[in-house]
């Protein structure tokens, strides 16, 4: 073969064609001589015109051979009377006429190719050392031929020399399997990160590079030889880091949006150009019911009207919609878009959301997209309707209460401006509007008593909280009422006071309580020394009155018929008077210390019994009626038998005390079921009705002259016993007709006692 070859590379067409040109020739001329002249002439045409199709001048050659055919047929065959010789010479200077003007025009049409692919190669060259794209050229095995000077940019080399004969095939970059797909003349396209550490480390060239770079390399194999195998390669390479880093950062980013776009709470919608939807987010899908899968692909106007509630459904014009909505699409004009409105979706379930819309335009070659965002703000009409029934309710509420509420706006200049006050309460409260409680922007010095009002005063520093004032008022009638004042501060950024909330209730009911308190606790303890001093001075009297009362009787011994006698009874009468004065002195303040009784089961029917025989006698000596009423079978009471059997006698004795000669008492012990009733009527002089709410108080007696005996300490006991024991007593009376006093106790009911404090206990 590689003998052959330099042969072939000698015939070329040009050489070819001469020769086969004047070989025609002389086969014509020895036809033409031996009387073949139509043989001649088909031979001939054959170079006329392969020279006609190289030379390029097709038509004008088949002229010049149609003239130069008709003068050898005429010299030929019309003319047999010529000599030959002239036929021969005619035949000959035609062939090669036509065969110069052939090479002739051949020669032409190669110098144009030539200066062609002169251009076309000056055309390549100037590409290959000004393009962008890193070009290198290697031959068959893979040696490098030429690089551009982009090439030498992207690996790093200075100059072709340096880096001219680097081996493809040795390049560790380039993986076995690209470098058999290469040596099988296949075209290799891939991108893989270049590693110019691993270049330095291997020693193949020279490099000013580090690190890596990705890079974009297209191998194209060059020719293919006989044994299939490639005479060179061309080699593209591009460095796309910055383009891989963009693209990585582009999709992160758009990652990122994608994951707020689904993530977000709000719903986003987008269309293509036609209106059919392309993007449906996951919050979307939680607004509206309805999933991705099921609404992609359809229109804009067919989703508006499946979200339309069905209530609305019929009113609504679905191709006014649709007609609307393309519009938008062409223009990107419309008064909704751009805009938030509410409107009603109905969900998938069949319940009615409520929802802000607002929709966009997005401009593309072809039109318009149109995109929406939406969010669900049911919840919080839900909650602005909760709250504004609530806050309705909260002002009947405080309209209806007897405190007055009041929100003020403080300006700069610290003065108060009504925002909101409950009108009727507050009217209610002062007798004053707010209008009139004002001055200036301030309270009214004049409706605030004057000792008052130096210590009315409203502190405004920031972080005090809810501050209290009491003050009192004077209303338009004239009255004094205490009001109880809280009221708080709201501060701006500044710490400067910006709103006031003050809450204002008339205390005077709780002032007259606390002072009644205040004047019990002062009893109380009034008492608690007086009881101190009454069980000391008791003590302290029984001593020498028991010595005085132990000397008399001895002297009344002494002198029982004497005329002594009758003085000396006297003084003991007066000293058993003192000593009874003692006992109930003794008795009260026990009762007053609130020292625990000895409670015990009592037959109350008993105690009366025994009480009224003990005062039968002195009934009969005062000329007056004593008789008993018990109810049979009287329940027993939990309680302290001494202190009650005391209270039953001073009523008793206060009964016979004040009842005249000829009169009547009647004592009796009822059964009343929760209670037993002591009742001891009268006929005596009764109670005058300004005298009736003292006569359970301490030495008060109705005898303000003094002429019946007693203290005034038996009905005050009678009043305490049945405290201790959580009952009553009472009287009913009427001036000259006698008198009805109660003593009601409580007893025994399914279990159930009394105590000594008269709480009932199991």
């Amino acid at each position: 073969m590689d003998i052959v070859r330099p042969w072939l590379k000698f015939f070329n067409p040009m050489r070819l064609l001469i020769g086969f040109t004047v070989f025609a020739s002389l086969i014509s001329i020895f036809l033409v001589q031996s009387g073949g002249s139509e043989l001649a002439l088909l031979i001939l045409v054959a170079p006329i015109l392969l020279a006609a199709h190289f030379g390029g001048q097709r038509y004008y050659l088949v002229g010049l051979f149609a003239l130069t055919l008709l003068s050898i047929w005429v010299i030929a065959v019309t003319s047999p009377n010529l000599p030959r010789s002239l036929a021969i010479l005619t035949s000959i200077f035609a062939g090669v006429f036509v065969a110069s003007e052939g090479i002739y025009q051949l020669s032409r049409y190669q110098q144009r190719a030539l200066g062609g692919l002169y251009t076309t190669d000056q055309w390549f060259r100037s590409i290959f050392a000004d393009s962008p794209i890193g070009i290198e050229l290697f031959d068959g095995d893979g040696h490098l031929i030429d690089v551009n000077r982009a090439g030498l940019a992207l690996f790093g080399v200075s100059s072709v020399e340096a880096v001219k004969g680097f081996q493809l095939f040795n390049d560790p970059n380039v993986t076995d399997e690209v470098k058999a797909l290469l040596r099988r003349g296949q075209t290799v396209h891939y991108t893989n990160r270049f590693d110019f550490e691993t270049v330095k480390a291997a020693k193949l060239y020279e490099t000013s590079r580090r690190g890596s770079a990705e890079l974009d390399v297209l191998i194209t194999p060059l020719g293919m030889n006989a044994q299939r195998d490639p005479e060179g390669y061309l080699v593209l390479a591009q460095d796309i880091t910055e383009q891989l880093s963009q693209k990585r950062a582009l999709q992160e980013s758009e990652a990122m949006l994608r994951a707020i776009f689904n993530a977000s709470d709000d719903g986003i919608v987008l269309s293509d150009e036609d209106g059919v939807i392309i993007e449906f987010s996951q919050g979307m899908e939680r607004i509206t019911g309805w999933s991705r899968q099921k609404l992609l692909g359809t229109t804009i106007w067919e989703m508006q009207h499946l979200l339309t509630p069905n209530a609305l459904k019929e009113q609504v014009d679905q191709d006014a919609v649709r007609h609307a909505m393309q519009s938008m699409l062409q223009s990107g004009l419309s008064s909704l878009l751009d805009t938030p409105i509410e409107t009603n979706f109905q969900h998938y379930d069949g319940s009615v959301r409520t929802v802000e819309q607002q929709g966009f335009a997005i401009p593309t070659e072809s039109g318009f997209r149109l995109g929406s965002i939406c969010h669900d703000i049911s919840e919080r009409h839900r909650t602005a309707a909760a709250l504004r029934k609530s806050e309705e309710r909260y002002r009947i509420l405080a309209e209806m209460s007897s405190d007055a509420f009041a929100i003020f706006q403080v300006d700069e200049e610290g003065l108060l401006h009504p925002e909101w006050y409950t009108v009727g309460a507050f009217t209610s409260l002062t007798s004053y509007s707010l209008q009139e409680w004002l001055v200036a922007g301030l309270p009214n010095p004049e409706n605030i008593l004057p000792e008052d009002q130096a210590g009315l005063h409203l502190d405004r520093s920031p972080g005090l909280g809810t501050m209290r004032q009491e003050f009192r008022i004077l209303t338009r009638d004239g009255q004094i009422l205490w009001l109880r004042m809280r009221y708080r501060f709201e501060h701006n950024k500044e710490n400067r006071p910006t709103f006031l909330y003050v809450a204002a209730e008339d205390v005077t009911a709780i002032k007259e309580v606390e002072q009644q308190a205040l004047s019990f606790r002062l009893e109380k303890e009034q008492t608690r020394i007086l009881t101190d001093f009454i069980q000391t001075a008791s003590h302290e009297f029984r001593t020498p009155l028991s010595v005085i009362g132990l000397d008399l009787h001895l002297l009344q011994r002494i002198h029982a018929n004497g005329p002594q006698q009758p003085r000396l009874s006297r003084m003991n009468e007066q000293v058993k008077i003192l000593g009874g004065l003692v006992e109930a002195l003794l008795t009260l303040s026990t009762l007053d210390s609130e020292a625990k009784l000895e409670f015990m089961p009592v037959n109350l029917g008993n105690i009366v019994m025994d009480l009224v025989a003990q005062q039968q006698a002195t009934a009969l000596a005062n000329g007056v009626t004593l008789s008993v009423q018990v109810t049979p079978n009287l329940p027993i009471l939990f309680g302290a038998p001494h202190y009650l059997s005391m209270a039953v006698h001073g009523l008793l004795d206060n009964a016979l005390r004040y009842t005249p000669p000829g009169g009547s008492v009647i004592l009796q012990a009822i059964d009343k079921g929760d209670t037993v009733q002591i009742l001891i009527s009268d006929t005596g002089v009764g109670i005058s009705p300004e005298i009736l709410p003292r006569v359970f108080d301490r030495f008060y007696r109705l005898d303000e002259a003094r002429s019946t005996q007693g203290f005034g300490l038996g009905l005050s006991i009678a009043h305490k016993v049945a405290e201790r024991h959580g009952g009553r007593v009472g009287v009913e009376s009427e001036e000259g007709k006698g008198s009805l006093f109660v003593l009601e106790l409580p007893m025994t009911v399914d279990g159930r006692r009394t105590t000594d404090d008269g709480q009932r206990v199991s």
